[in-house]
């Protein structure tokens, strides 16, 4: 066969191939050939270090999200030792209170911030955090909880002891103006006597009897005073040694006088004003039982405190822990991540080199008759599973937001806080007005959502002071107000303040989406109201507020919330009849408007309109609010009948599923 003379003849497999030195074939000497093994060497390194490098970027994307949502969860434990610090700082309120109505509110205060950081630690315990560290914390919590439940019982005590004192102090001067009114007899019959001069003896006697017992009834009654100023137990049991000494040598001297018939009365008299220092349930036994509860609501309000303080203690050292252990996470990965493309690299430039030498050598042992060795295989593939690295990467979307939300409502806090971090916003929550102000002046916040009335300081003033601040890029924050409020007037009251927007409660998926896209200039329209759908007047109940829960929080948290609510309306129905019997219309007013509140978030249509109608009356200053008040009364019967089918129902579910 005859071959073009371009092309070798064919070589049986074993025999000495035609090399570069062979006649016909290109010449290389031996720097070519190191040169083009060099450079073979550099592109397969250059190569692999690309493929290295697009496959690592998804892991270290993927690394940098789990170091974000550690930093997430810190942030998380911080707010909740922010919570705790409130709270801890807050229990001197109910310590200090000495009326049943500031006893109630600073309870019903206490009992928010506490279902807070309950709230606070359920979500943090969802987000991966470690169990050791929430389980802890839980624990705390819940001291911290029963903590809260005895200071509330031994300040009601307290109060109720401090009631029954008073109302002892006020009978003294009575019952004492009463001993003096029947010792007058005596004197009539001294002067009678006086001025028969035969029985002159007698009547000196009978002035100087009464003169005795005026001073030994004005001596008991200082006693008495004086034992509800006492500090010490040792002191009261002195002081009432003293009044039964006092009240023997009184009764001693009444058995002196003669027999008449005002004796009876003297006698009474002089009984009912000795039985204040002496029967059960006595002016001294009062003080002393007051002592040991105000001390038991010392101690038990320090334990609060220190339970607080301990639980944010705890989230500050859990957070500095995730801090610190994040950082050193992230850039020990980044720095093995980071080198990875190298070091790959390298070795497949060391793989080229090494099989460059071997093809070398095997070509020296060709021309020595030695049987080729087939060259290594390159190694391929470094990169195939680059595409699944980041599927947890977040995803582009529009920018997220900073959200303050400012509400005295545990439900609202729940909800409003979920829907924001569901949309993936970051939110802080506060309980009142000041704390926003604080929060403002002191955090970066893109949105303030701001409920019109809270305590210690309401939603509108806290506008006023936020426009206030030196800062013109923190007093121009965009502020949006919340409101169960159903007075026309509220709504231009918020905006003359400053608030950008006014929407009502309860807040709803489809109004905050709308307004979170407008504030993030995503095209949509801003809403600066978004009415409720109108209800039917007689409609009682409608489940779509517990529906958007259920979408937010767990079944068995709304379940609890449920329960929350049932005895939050109860307190305050409580409220409102304590109001209204002491004629306190403000506080009437403000009562209402909780309830209305309360019902609205969970779907009490009802008795929203009632309390709201109630609320109108009050502020207005109609002069008959107590059909108003039946309202509320009225409606609160099938409210409460429409939240406990909801719970056990929702119950039933939780049970179902779980």
């Amino acid at each position: 066969m005859t071959l073009s003379p371009r092309e070798p003849s064919p070589q049986p497999y074993g025999a000495a191939p035609a090399g570069p030195d062979a006649p016909g074939q290109p010449r290389f000497g031996r720097r070519g050939r190191a040169a083009v093994l060099l450079g073979s060497s550099a592109l397969a390194g250059l190569l692999v270090a690309g493929a290295v490098s697009l496959s690592t970027g998804g892991a270290l994307d993927h690394l940098r999200l789990r170091a974000d949502r550690d930093v997430d969860n810190a942030v998380g434990v911080l707010g909740l030792a922010e919570a705790a610090s409130r709270l801890s700082a807050a229990m001197p309120y109910l310590e200090a209170a000495h009326t049943g109505l500031r006893r109630q509110n600073g309870y019903i205060g206490l009992r928010q911030q506490t279902q807070q950081v309950i709230i606070l630690l359920d979500e943090l315990g969802r987000t991966g955090l470690d169990r050791g560290a929430v389980d802890g914390l839980r624990r705390l919590v819940n001291g911290m909880d029963s903590n809260l439940e005895d200071l509330n019982h031994v300040v009601e005590r307290r109060i109720a002891i401090e009631g029954e004192l008073r109302a002892a102090l006020e009978r003294v001067p009575e019952r004492h103006a009463a001993f003096r009114g029947v010792l007058s007899t005596l004197t009539e019959q001294a002067l009678r006597a006086l001025r028969e001069g035969s029985t002159a003896p007698q009547g000196a006697d009978l002035l100087r009897l009464r003169d005795g017992l005026e001073d030994l009834g004005r001596t008991m009654a200082d006693q008495l005073f004086t034992a509800a100023g006492l500090t010490h137990a040792s002191r009261i049991a002195e002081r009432q040694k003293d009044f039964r000494a006092t009240a023997g040598r009184l009764g001693a001297l009444l058995d002196r006088l003669p027999i008449d018939a005002a004796s009876a009365r003297r006698a009474e008299a002089a009984r009912q004003l000795m039985a204040l220092g002496v029967d059960a349930g006595n002016i001294f036994e009062l003080r002393a039982e007051w002592l040991r509860v105000a001390d038991a609501v010392t101690e038990v309000t320090r334990n609060s405190r220190d339970k607080a303080a301990e639980v944010a203690q705890l989230a500050r050292r859990t957070a500095a822990t995730l801090k610190r252990d994040t950082a050193a996470g992230r850039a020990s990965a980044s720095k093995a991540l980071g080198n990875a493309p190298s070091l790959a690299g390298l070795i497949a430039a060391l793989a080229v080199l090494a099989g460059g030498a071997l093809a070398l050598s095997g070509t020296a042992a060709r021309r020595a008759g030695a049987v080729p060795v087939a060259p290594p295989a390159v190694l391929v593939g470094f990169g195939d599973d680059a595409d699944d690295a980041d599927e947890d990467a977040p995803r582009d979307g529009p920018r997220p937001l900073r959200v303050l939300l400012a509400d005295d409502e545990p439900i609202n806090q729940t909800v409003c806080a979920a829907l924001l971090r569901r949309e993936g916003h970051a939110v802080t929550v506060v309980a009142d007005g000041r704390l926003a102000v604080e929060a403002v002046a002191t955090q970066d916040v893109d949105l303030v959502l701001m409920d019109l009335r809270m305590p210690e300081m309401d939603g509108i003033e806290a506008v006023r002071r936020i426009r206030a601040l030196p800062d013109p890029a923190r007093a121009g924050v965009r502020i949006v107000m919340l409101t169960a409020s159903a007075i026309p007037q509220d709504a231009d009251r918020c905006r003359a303040a400053g608030a950008d927007a006014v929407l009502p409660k309860p807040l709803r998926p489809d109004t905050l989406r709308p307004l979170l896209a407008s504030l993030l200039d995503t095209g949509a329209p801003a809403e600066e109201e978004a009415p409720q759908p109108a209800a039917a007047d007689g409609e009682i109940f409608s489940d779509t507020p517990l529906r958007h829960m259920c979408e937010a929080l767990p079944t068995e948290r709304v379940v609890q919330l449920i329960g929350s609510a049932l005895k939050a309306l109860d307190e305050q129905h409580a409220a409102l009849a304590e109001a209204a019997g002491r004629g306190d219309r403000a506080m009437v007013a403000a009562t209402a408007h909780r309830i209305a509140g309360i019902a609205g978030v969970y779907g009490c249509l009802a008795l929203r309109r009632a309390a709201q109608t109630l609320e109108a009356a009050a502020e207005d200053g109609e002069d008959a609010i107590a059909p108003r008040l039946a309202a509320v009364e009225a409606a609160r019967g099938p409210a409460r009948a429409a939240l406990e089918t909801q719970r056990a129902g929702l119950g039933t579910a939780g049970a179902a599923v779980g």
